[in-house]
């Protein structure tokens, strides 16, 4: 049935926790049923910045490593208001070079985000490119939330403008939402982006600004905007999804060199 959800259809996936690198947050690894390609995706999940518990990450996660056949490590990173900007970035790249240093090399690592975690895996890139470390060999968002400076009101269903302004202020706490907001932070120099938005919702200009912007700063993007979808629709299954799904999958094994049948 087309209402029954990719969650209920995927591939059984273990599933461990553990630590990274001695770090307090207990990081989540999964790793798909059957065959899988090499490398790791690096999960980064949405929820503001302010939200988003185990079991939600280990629903997309677990979903995520099904759906593309790749292992999955997603990243349990601190929250706003307690913990604003950079706490969750500087967690991020904390992980992300702990699994590097595991022996995950970075061109067969990929950061996926969705939401506030898309910003985030965009905002991971550039931490990396600023600071002279090596890249991923590319990087997936869904509905990425990359400006904190909107303004906007409205409600698509799923997020109104005054969701989005509050948790901006949580998560930028006492610094300056435009010097915070991935999408003004230069975006030349980018591996490879494959993203993702619905066609009705408020964070789709999100998407088709920073996909524009890439290209303009010389970088590779690709942009589906799905008709009639909401934000990250990708997550909530369907026909749309499994296309999109599959969209991924192609983009991994030629960013990842490596095929999974």
């Amino acid at each position: 049935m087309e209402s029954e959800t990719l969650q209920n259809r995927q591939q059984a996936v273990a599933r461990r926790l553990e630590r990274l690198n001695q770090r307090r947050a207990r990081d989540r690894y999964f790793r798909p049923g059957g065959k899988s390609g090499t490398g790791t995706l690096l999960y980064l999940h949405g929820g503001g910045f302010v939200s988003g518990d185990g079991a939600y990450m280990e629903s997309v996660a677990g979903l995520i490593a099904g759906q593309t056949g790749r292992c999955v490590r997603c990243v349990d990173y601190r929250l706003a208001p307690e913990h604003p900007c950079p706490a969750a970035a500087e967690d991020a790249e904390a992980a992300c070079l702990a699994l590097w240093r595991e022996g995950t090399a970075p061109e067969k690592t990929a950061f996926v985000g969705d939401s506030s975690g898309g910003g985030l895996a965009l905002a991971l890139c550039q931490r990396l490119r600023d600071s002279g470390l090596p890249l991923p060999a590319g990087w997936i968002a869904l509905s990425p939330w990359v400006d904190l400076t909107r303004t906007c009101g409205g409600f698509d269903g799923f997020l109104s403008g005054e969701d989005l302004a509050r948790w901006a202020e949580q998560y930028g706490g006492k610094l300056e939402l435009r010097a915070i907001s991935p999408l003004f932070g230069g975006l030349a120099g980018l591996p490879p982006a494959l993203l993702f938005a619905g066609g009705e919702e408020l964070l789709r200009s999100d998407a088709e600004r920073l996909c524009q912007g890439i290209i303009d700063a010389g970088g590779r993007c690709e942009l589906t905007v799905a008709p009639g979808k909401g934000h990250c629709y990708v997550l909530a299954g369907g026909n749309q999804a499994r296309a999109d799904f599959a969209r991924m999958r192609a983009f991994l094994d030629d960013v990842l060199r490596d095929t999974v049948d």
